[in-house]
């Protein structure tokens, strides 16, 4: 009986194991049709993404978005109904192999709490979609959930992009909202 539990144990933690190293898009597959967005120029991706679909059909008391600019740069704020839009992260990002990497600015000096790395993907039915799941906690929390509902399970953990802008238009959001909702002095800890 013993060696037969051991068995058993040994299977499940290879099965675990080797769910773990999948590849994140056979990842979400395994619940949920999307298709790579891949073959785009990086520029192409540009956008406001947001944690608050209007699909998902709910209201939102708090939430965050993700401003990807033409010029390689990103802004990554928080807001809640109590609290004003605030950037929490900004820097630089990347687009390779359909993954998304965001790598904060030197004056970025605290912990900012946003993934790092997104799957872009867009599902079948919505050829102009993009869709962000971070891989770092959204995947693994879809892949808990998913189960129940995965297509509203998706839109709840990856960010939706709403719109794309021109240059000229994104230049003028970024300096908007670096003059209104960049406040570093609020993650700043005191001096000890």
């Amino acid at each position: 009986m013993r060696c037969t539990n051991a068995i058993l144990f040994l299977a499940l933690t290879q099965l675990t194991v080797s769910a773990q190293r999948a590849e994140p898009l056979e990842r979400l597959r395994a619940h949920a049709l999307v298709d790579p967005v891949t073959r785009v120029a990086a520029i192409r991706l540009a956008g406001h993404y947001t944690s608050t679909s209007k699909e998902v059909g709910r209201s939102f008391l708090s939430g965050n978005g993700l401003y990807l600019f033409p010029d390689g740069s990103y802004i990554y704020t928080v807001w809640a109904d109590i609290e004003r839009t605030t950037i929490v992260d900004k820097g630089s990002w990347v687009f390779s192999e359909g993954v998304v990497t965001l790598t904060s600015a030197p004056d970025v000096t605290w912990d900012p709490e946003a993934e790092r790395t997104y799957l872009a993907v867009r599902r079948p039915s919505r050829k102009n979609e993009i869709l962000l799941v971070g891989l770092e906690r959204a995947l693994s929390y879809f892949e808990t959930k998913a189960h129940e509902d995965p297509e509203f399970t998706l839109l709840l953990v990856a960010k939706v992009r709403t719109n794309g802008f021109s240059s000229k238009a994104a230049a003028k959001l970024k300096a908007k909202l670096m003059r209104d909702a960049w406040r570093p002095q609020d993650f700043r800890r005191p001096e000890q």
